[in-house]
């Protein structure tokens, strides 16, 4: 018979799912954040969030709900490796600060029966949009994740006995969450697919930048994922890509 992973206990309450915040210098985006985490678990009883915070500005303190711990890192994939090693819930998700939870109790019913270690979520993208871009994005967990960063991380549930210590490789810098789905993919990680959309993501986030270093870095993290001959394949599909955002872009001018 199938049994839950055990969850973990905080100060003698078991946390379903920790929330982690990489954040640098943006108090404004972060409390919207941080409230909307707040209104979907008014009695702290199920949600631990935990805010990794980078910044050189000195912040008031917050809710006591909230666990917050200042140290610089070397970017937003070290911080979230930071907030990972902290994380004491039987879940685990990380938001940017600026994004807001929509999920409503849908999600905690969803986490509180699941078995497979992956719990993939749609995700809703705040206006402005950037030419290209939709608003929104479908769950998925297939084949077009080899082609495609269609996976957002601020729609994925990951269980904590699954998740290494440091799950994201600072040497990627843009998409370092797209390079650990397509691990756990290549290496049949299971995952349920909700239609339900979790968060509604910021805008402005460095993986929609579509400069062409981001595109360099996808055919690096490709090469190294898939091997070096599926990834030679990538090339002439990731320059489509990148000619067809500056064409979205020119016409948006």
């Amino acid at each position: 018979m199938r049994t839950r992973p055990t969850a973990r206990i905080l100060h003698g309450i078991t946390m379903l799912l920790s929330v982690i915040i990489p954040v640098r210098n943006a108090e404004g985006p972060l409390l919207k954040t941080l409230d909307s985490l707040k209104a979907a678990d008014p009695l702290a009883e199920w949600l631990e969030i935990i805010v990794q915070d980078g910044g050189e500005i000195e912040t008031s303190p917050t809710d006591q709900r909230i666990k917050r711990y200042r140290e610089t890192d070397s970017g937003i994939y070290d911080a979230m490796n930071k907030g990972r090693s902290k994380a004491t819930g039987r879940w685990l998700m990380f938001a940017g600060a600026g994004d807001e939870w929509i999920g409503g109790s849908d999600i905690r019913a969803k986490l509180e029966n699941a078995f497979a270690p992956l719990q993939v979520f749609a995700v809703e993208l705040k206006p402005p949009l950037e030419p290209g871009v939709r608003r929104h994005y479908p769950a998925r967990w297939d084949a077009s994740m080899i082609w495609r960063n269609s996976v957002h991380h601020q729609g994925v549930c990951y269980r904590a006995d699954v998740l290494p210590s440091r799950p994201f490789e600072t040497e990627y810098k843009v998409l370092s969450d797209y390079a650990l789905h397509l691990r756990f993919f290549r290496n049949d990680m299971k995952a349920e697919v909700h239609k339900t959309p979790m968060m509604q993501v910021a805008s402005g986030g460095i993986s929609r930048q579509f400069t062409w270093q981001l595109y360099q870095e996808e055919l690096r993290l490709k090469r190294q994922v898939l091997g070096p001959v599926r990834g030679a394949i990538q090339w002439p599909w990731i320059c489509a890509k990148w000619l067809y955002k500056r064409i979205a872009q020119s016409h948006h001018r």
